[in-house]
């Protein structure tokens, strides 16, 4: 066997060896190389992504430097560059590059001394606004655009930095342009929002020790308000209050409504079974339903999560003061002082004095600020104090919601009132306890009269026999009297009412178609014979009674035929149980045998004595001296029976007056033409057995023996359109008009018809008219009495019109807009709603607030304005000559509104409600649950029952700035009652009261219940609306204080007519239906030459009035017709008139050295401005110090509420 060498067989096994560990560690060190590159790589690549968020925060921080700088002070507004549109009245944003960026203007008007655009001349216009009749355009205003590449603002832009303006920059996308919101955000490209890059820079060290200069990335941001998108993710404090309409409960969520309906944006689906339960954000309306997805993207201008205000005075700087402190304290039982704190000079210290005025500068100290003489402001004597409001807001003690009650609450006595010669005026020395319009401060209720007249019959019966026999004629009168009760609770008449009525008592008849054969029918005045210049006063006595709420009882005789009673008025007592009938009245006879009027007796014995030799078996009318036979005057006279229920003449003087209201051309100068009936229109003489036989039933009064007063009519009667002109009886008796007032008369500013019956204001008289028939006016008998309708016939279909709420224990006074039922005038010329309402006033030209036409030291109160010296004299006597000192002609809505919407806001709590909220905001919520506490520091509970700290510790949750431009938004805001079990589902109510009589009107066209019930908007409506306020906010922005929105604007534009909502309203379809039922045609009336009267007197102008001014229905102000009051009372507490709560986005990119782009960031912040001050003053430490050499004022705290860092597809 052959051996073998064992080495010899492992030959080569350690190179082999060798060269497999070689590669083995090549392998490693390649792989240790490849790791080595990728984790310098990633590190890289880390290190460029910190650098662009490094850089996205910069322009974060940036952004909020621009906005504490620009937005942090209390009188800057933030507004969208869709204000720029060129074409307002469509949707789409025409002629601006850029609409979705944010401007910033300021409300300082540096213009005018006092830093405002409101100055007061009281004898060249009253309130009178700078802007007016100037070139004031808000792209003017506009400091800076918050975008990037504008940091300093316009004024700052220096060399290479040109200033961006939103109008016209073009930014084309390209590297030095950013998309900073795009297709992750919005669906519809003019929603994408394109901004400038900011380069950054940094030095480096080149390698022979100099330093360069160069670009390492670059950032880029963008402002957007919070406030002006609707905030769909806030639940309604009050929602496991259920409204129930028999005692109130939940009622707080029709008035301070915090859920916006997020369902009528268009393209947002319904999605949720129960309202009570809320989105978070916007995006999470794509897991309520995925069909949302498209209109969450379509909307992401129009919504938000979170956005909340500074209850702030935007016009003048500082807080709001609390009302509710004022209101809601006493003084020993009496409205409290408060006063001003240690720095009077800014209003925001200025306190609270029960004598305060509501219209005009509130005081001396407001007066100065304002650099006004406030002796000199020509409404002192007559200006509505706030001890009014006071009063108002303790009579919810004695109510509680659903059916109260209460008694007549007269106007406050003026004891001494001034009477000139010897009290020889136009009172007849009869009103010596006259109702006090001067300075209200206590509350009246008492009826309105919306009817006061009398029917007649002639009758004849024999007296004597044979040839001795002559016939007696006899007057029979029928008295009617309309007392509209217009509250919400019942109205106790507890004690009899007297009402002088003064009428044409001084009548010729016609008998037989005979001008041979006349007689005066003379009656009233203060003897049987012809009594002169009293003839035609008559008294009728009104029961104690009580009249449910909305009710009209329409007073009449009842039982068997009495005399009328010149003496003993007790006797000629009315009642209004029973029907009226032809056969029960007052009468007259006319026995006189000798008199002194014996022209006027003509029949074929030529004797002058009243009685007959024949009995006439027709009449008419027809005077045989228009001097002689008209009425020295046309008016009534309400009273009050305090002292003696069974009055005389002596007693009467003294009662307590109601109302005084004169229905004449000339109050009581005897120069009024009487009326004629036309030739061939006769009466019946009704044949009597003797002096105690009586006229039947079924032989009612001819319609043209008709005298006196009444409401004008929605519709007036076609006889009354054909005296002169139908435009001068177009008038909206709750639009321009008080009916509540207590002195209503003719004033210089009234327009006037030339002929008789002179129609002028609100009352009228009547042109002779079948519609006017008894069996046309009878009234209808329900629960008892006999009833009828304010603004038309008995039997129009409706029973009730509850036009104005009392305030009660379970709602008290939630808000500024729910003010609005009070009543702040004794003149029937000023409106019935005033706070919240812009309806400007005809007799005022729409640049100032008080008339200029006519000069002169008394007003228009003079023969210029009222026709003659005389006539003047007789006027002022009326009203007692205050307009020697005073404007009785003003626009009283503008006044009252400018002093108390941007000045005050309402927490809307009782002390004791407000200690509960303080120590649990969250089980017992303020009334006013849009306000939330901010700051808990401490015990709030004393500082938030304190007019000037409250708005230090609450902020407005959702508050919704009135700048939007965002149709979507606006329709979120307005229908924020839909669906709160107030009226029919997908309904959005707006009840102008809380307990209405009547059913929900939900159709636009017109139905009787819009006098009953109350008004809801469907979904299409409250598009029409939003559209039309999105139009009316773009011509109008910016608004310098919440009041400049709520107001109309001082000038002679159509912007001076009617305030924002008001206009929208008059351009979109809620109102439609009454708008065309009842319209008030939009003409200049014609010019008419003199006036036909006694003396042919002149007037310069008797269209004075201005008929483009008016509502656009006689229908306005009735309960379903609705108002810019009705929105305001509303969504009002939920309103700012600037923007606090900001979204920021903001981009960040990092480049290398040849400036490409190595990595990119997005992030988004909302910035909240808070109620802290950055330099507080010494005063409280709520508002921020005025700056002093050339300090920069900072204003109020901003703060970040969220961060998040956004991906690429998000954007």
């Amino acid at each position: 066997m052959k051996a073998h060498n064992v080495r010899h067989a492992i030959k080569g096994f350690a190179l082999i060896a060798t060269i497999s560990v070689l590669l083995l560690l090549t392998m490693v060190a390649v792989a240790f190389l490849s790791l080595s590159a990728l984790t310098v790589k990633t590190s890289r690549f880390e290190w460029a992504q910190e650098e662009a968020r490094a850089n996205a925060r910069l322009g974060l921080m940036i952004a909020i430097g621009e906005l504490q700088r620009d937005l942090g002070p209390d009188q800057r507004i933030a507004v969208s560059a869709a204000l720029l549109d060129s074409n307002p009245d469509t949707l789409a944003i025409e002629g601006v590059n850029n609409e979705q960026w944010m401007g910033v203007v300021s409300s300082r008007f540096d213009q005018n001394q006092n830093g405002s655009p409101f100055t007061r001349d009281m004898d060249d216009g009253g309130l009178q606004d700078a802007r007016n009749g100037t070139n004031f355009r808000v792209r003017d205003q506009v400091t800076n655009y918050l975008v990037s590449g504008n940091e300093g603002g316009r004024d700052k832009m220096r060399g290479a930095r040109q200033y961006q303006d939103a109008l016209t920059e073009n930014l084309p996308l390209g590297q030095d342009v950013v998309e900073i919101v795009s297709r992750g955000s919005v669906r519809n490209p003019r929603d994408f929002v394109r901004v400038r890059k900011v380069v950054t820079e940094k030095l480096r060290l080149t390698p022979d020790g100099r330093t360069e200069i160069r670009p390492n990335g670059g950032y880029a941001w963008w402002v957007q308000s919070n406030n002006q998108k609707a905030h769909v993710g806030r639940p309604d404090t009050h929602r496991n209050s259920a409204i129930d309409h028999n005692n109130g409960t939940g009622m707080q969520r029709m008035l301070h409504p915090q859920d916006a309906e997020p369902f009528v944006i268009e393209g947002i689906a319904q999605g949720q079974d129960n309202r009570d339960t809320r989105v978070l954000t916007p995006k999470t309306f794509t897991i309520i339903s995925e069909s949302n997805r498209i209109g969450v993207l379509n909307n992401f201008h129009a919504m938000t999560s979170f956005s909340s205000s500074v209850i702030c005075n935007v016009r003048d700087g500082g807080l709001k003061k609390n009302l509710s402190a004022f209101l809601h304290n006493s003084d020993n039982g009496q409205a409290p002082e408060i006063r001003d704190l240690n720095d009077p000079s800014r209003s925001c210290y200025i306190g609270v004095s029960p004598n305060d005025f509501l219209i005009g500068p509130p005081n001396e100290r407001y007066a100065a600020i304002r650099d006004v003489d406030f002796n000199d402001t020509q409404l002192q004597d007559i200006a509505p104090t706030f001890e009014l409001l006071w009063n108002w807001a303790n009579l919810a003690n004695e109510f509680s919601f659903g059916y109260a009650s209460t008694g007549i609450r007269e106007q406050k006595i003026w004891r001494g009132a001034p009477s000139r010669n010897g009290g020889a005026n136009v009172y007849d020395q009869e009103n010596l306890r006259p109702a006090d319009p001067r300075n209200l401060s206590t509350i009246k209720i008492t009826p309105v009269i919306v009817e006061a007249c009398v029917y007649y019959n002639l009758a004849t019966y024999p007296r004597g026999t044979g040839s001795e026999q002559q016939n007696v004629l006899r007057l029979c009168l029928y008295p009617r009297i309309g007392l509209w009760n217009p509250y919400n609770v019942e109205m106790r008449l507890d004690k009899p009412m007297l009402l002088q009525l003064f009428l044409n008592g001084k009548k010729t008849v016609e008998f037989n178609g005979n001008v041979g054969f006349t007689r005066e029918i003379y009656y009233g005045g203060r003897r049987n014979t012809f009594d002169g210049q009293y003839g035609g006063q008559v008294y009728f006595k009104l029961p104690a009674v009580t009249i449910p709420p909305g009710e009209t009882f329409i007073f009449s005789m009842g039982g068997a035929p009495r005399e009328l009673n010149i003496n003993q008025f007790g006797a000629n007592i009315l009642q209004a149980r029973e029907a009226p009938s032809s056969d029960s009245y007052l009468f007259k006879d006319y026995l006189q045998v000798r008199t002194s009027r014996g022209q006027y007796a003509r029949d074929e014995d030529n004797d002058p004595s009243e009685l007959m030799p024949i009995p006439p078996t027709s009449y008419r009318e027809r005077p045989l001296s228009y001097k002689e036979h008209g009425a020295d005057n046309y008016m009534f006279m309400l009273k009050y029976l305090q002292n003696n229920p069974n009055p005389t003449i002596a007693s009467f003087r003294n009662e307590p007056a109601l109302v005084y209201a004169s229905v004449s051309l000339q109050a009581g100068g005897g120069d009024e033409f009487p009326l004629e009936w036309p030739t061939g229109t006769e009466g019946i003489v009704h044949q009597l057995t003797g002096p105690g036989d009586h006229v039947d039933a079924g032989n009612p009064p001819h319609p043209f023996s008709r005298d006196g007063f009444r409401v004008r009519w929605l519709d007036e009667t076609a006889s009354n359109k054909g005296v002169n002109n139908e435009l001068f009886l177009q008038e909206a008796p709750l639009g321009n008009w008080n009916l509540r007032a207590s002195y209503i008369c003719r004033n210089p500013y009234d327009n006037l018809t030339n002929r008789a019956p002179y129609f002028h204001g609100i009352y009228t008289r009547d042109n002779p008219s079948d519609e006017l028939s008894w069996d046309n006016l009878n009234p209808v008998l329900r629960n008892g009495f006999q009833t009828g309708f304010p603004f038309g016939k008995a039997n129009f279909g409706v029973d009730t019109v509850v036009a104005f709420e009392v305030p009660t224990r379970e709602v008290g006074i939630p808000s500024l807009g729910y003010l609005r039922h009070l009543q702040l005038s004794e003149y029937v010329w000023h409106p019935s709603y005033t706070i919240g309402t812009s309806v400007a006033d005809p007799k005022v030209p729409t640049t100032g607030t008080i008339p200029t036409e006519i000069p002169g030291n008394n007003r228009g109160w003079s023969s210029a304005g009222l026709g003659t010296g005389y006539w003047a004299q007789l006027f002022s006597d009326i009203v007692f000559y205050l307009p020697e000192k005073n404007h009785l002609i003003f626009d009283m809505s503008y006044e009252v509104n400018h002093n108390l919407w941007s000045d005050f806001f309402l927490t809307g709590g009782t002390p004791n409600q407000v200690a509960n909220f303080a120590q649990d905001p969250i089980r017992s919520p303020l009334n006013n649950g849009n306000l939330r506490l901010w700051d808990r520091n401490g015990d709030p509970t004393n500082d938030l029952n304190d007019m000037f700290r409250a708005a230090g510790r609450l902020m407005i949750d959702g508050g919704f700035d009135v700048h939007s431009t965002n149709k979507e938004a606006w329709k979120a805001l307005l229908a924020t009652t839909r669906d709160t079990g107030y009226g029919s589902p997908n309904r959005t109510p707006f009840p102008r009261t809380l307990f209405p009589q009547g059913q929900e009107n939900d159709k636009a066209e017109y139905s009787t219940k819009v006098f009953t019930g109350f008004r809801s908007l469907g979904d299409q409506e409250i598009d029409s609306l939003a559209e039309a306020i999105v139009r009316e906010v773009k011509v109008r922005a910016p608004f310098f204080g919440l009041s400049d929105f709520v107001n109309r604007r001082l000038t002679e534009d159509p912007t001076g007519r009617n305030g924002a909502i008001e206009a929208a309203l008059e351009q979109s379809l809620p109102n439609r239906g009454q708008n065309q039922q009842f319209p008030i045609i939009k003409q200049s009336l014609p010019n008419q030459g003199g006036l036909v009267a006694e003396g042919n007197p002149r007037q310069s102008d008797l269209t004075r009035s201005d008929q483009l001014l008016k509502p656009a229905s006689t229908g306005y102000g009735t309960p379903g017709y609705i108002t810019q009051g009705d929105i305001l009372q509303v969504i009002g507490s939920g309103l700012s008139a600037r923007s606090d709560t900001f979204k920021v986005r903001s981009y960040g990119e990092s480049r290398d050295i040849n400036g490409k782009v190595l990595a990119k960031a997005w992030c988004e912040a909302v910035v909240q401005r808070t109620p802290e001050p950055v330099r507080p003053d010494q005063v409280t430490g709520l508002n921020p110090r005025v700056p002093q050499d050339g300090e920069v004022n900072f204003g109020r705290r901003f703060q970040i509420v969220s961060f998040r860092w956004l991906h690429a597809d998000e954007v």
